[in-house]
């Protein structure tokens, strides 16, 4: 687990748009309080926040906060240095699968993953 400091060089290494990294340091302050930086990213941290802030901070404040420190969590850097985002899709009702993919992402890249999943595709029914 990162901590939020983590986070923030990730996404200033990652080139991320400097309102964004404000914006998202400014949530990660409004979520974890005055050792914001040294506070680690985990979406417990972020539900006790919304629970804290109800009656404090508008709906649209506490969503705004928890969607830019969530996402700054899904920020990891890959063998090689590439900026890797964590996806989540829901496949089936019970199923959510998990995709751990490159911030440039191409079209080209994308139609070849695209490809490789649907070779793997069993042809059987459920």
């Amino acid at each position: 687990m990162a901590t939020c400091r983590e986070l923030i060089e990730r996404m200033i290494k990652g080139r991320a748009n400097p309102n964004t990294v404000a914006g998202t340091r400014t949530a990660m302050r409004a979520v974890f309080g005055e050792k914001w930086e040294s506070a680690e990213v985990e979406e417990g941290a972020v539900e006790r926040f919304r629970k804290r802030a109800r009656g404090r901070l508008s709906e649209g404040a506490v969503k705004t906060y928890a969607h830019r420190v969530l996402t700054a969590a899904a920020y990891q850097e890959a063998p090689g240095g590439a900026e890797m985002m964590e996806h989540s899709f829901p496949l089936r009702a019970d199923v959510t699968a998990r995709l751990s993919l490159p911030r440039d992402l191409t079209r080209s890249e994308a139609e070849r993953l695209s490809g490789f999943v649907a070779a793997l595709a069993a042809d059987h029914p459920r």
